[in-house]
């Protein structure tokens, strides 16, 4: 799985219909997820308290992150799917619980048993049904542009703004590889959605960071047109071979091919305005955008 992908895993022990959920985010040393007597350690409540595993009894618990628990806590929950029991902090009586279990991870738990950072007892347990969910650069722009718009939406009407991009800012964000996922893209769109003083957003209001690295980042760019094209340009404007307007054509469709169609970077490597570059393309009958990806 990649690094970034999102794995979730499901352990079904159902004795009666489940009607609610938890949703417990793991870390290490927490005293919710099991709960905890009086005393237990200092400042714990008088009487103790119920963790989440009790609280979502006849229920279902989500623990996110997974991959992160450390090895000592992931005996705790290897005991709770053995047994249908949880002890809590400071105790030792045993409360029988009945829940459906489903946990999340963006680590490859394949890769943590190797390296003995994860049980493979608990990993075996657990993997009843899986379901590996691709990252934003395992997706095509269709899925990043659906996830984008619902942000704009949510934001938007959080921030009381009417708020859109122009195509040129979608094809920026759907050519950026977002190490960061869903998170990253959310948080950026958000960030426009702030800090915007008119309605429609260009890609001047995005992050430089994104814009530079649209192209390179992006999946299926090709290597070679990663490099520097000046000096092909520059070589192609000292060749006797051919008309100036041949000479212009070749131009643009090597820099197309640089930036993976992106008209964006395209306009920025040639030094002239979008508009020029729209035009320029229609004159030569250049295909658009998208179509240089599978072109590559």
């Amino acid at each position: 799985a990649s690094p970034r992908s999102c794995m979730i895993l499901v352990f079904q022990n159902d004795s009666r219909k489940h009607t609610f959920a938890y949703q417990v985010k793991l870390r290490h040393g927490d005293s919710h997820v099991f709960g905890y007597e009086e005393g237990a350690f200092s400042g714990a409540k008088r009487g103790g308290a119920k963790g989440k595993f009790e609280a979502a009894n006849g229920g279902t618990i989500f623990l996110d992150e997974i991959g992160e628990l450390p090895l000592e806590q992931q005996v705790y929950l290897l005991r709770v799917l053995q047994e249908g029991k949880i002890v809590r902090l400071g105790g030792t009586q045993e409360v029988p619980v009945d829940v459906r279990i489903i946990v999340a991870t963006n680590v490859d738990l394949r890769s943590a048993i190797e390296r003995g950072t994860f049980r493979s007892d608990l990993y075996f347990r657990l993997n009843v049904l899986s379901l590996e969910l691709p990252s934003l650069a395992q997706r095509g722009p269709l899925d990043i542009r659906i996830l984008i718009d619902h942000f704009i939406e949510k934001y938007a009407r959080m921030e009381g703004k009417r708020i859109s991009f122009t195509e040129d800012a979608y094809q920026v964000l759907q050519s950026y590889s977002w190490p960061g996922n869903i998170r990253e893209l959310e948080n950026v769109v958000r960030r426009c959605i702030v800090l915007a003083s008119k309605e429609t957003l260009d890609v001047d209001e995005l992050p430089t960071e994104l814009v530079a690295n649209g192209c390179s980042s992006a999946p299926g760019c090709c290597d070679f047109f990663k490099d520097d094209v000046q000096p092909l340009v520059t070589t192609l404007n000292r060749s006797a071979d051919g008309s100036v307007e041949e000479l212009e054509k070749r131009k643009i469709e090597l820099a197309m091919r640089k930036h993976g169609g992106n008209l964006v970077l395209t306009a920025r490597e040639l030094n002239m305005s979008r508009s020029t570059l729209y035009r320029l393309l229609s004159k030569y009958g250049i295909p658009k955008a998208w179509s240089w990806r599978s072109s590559l």
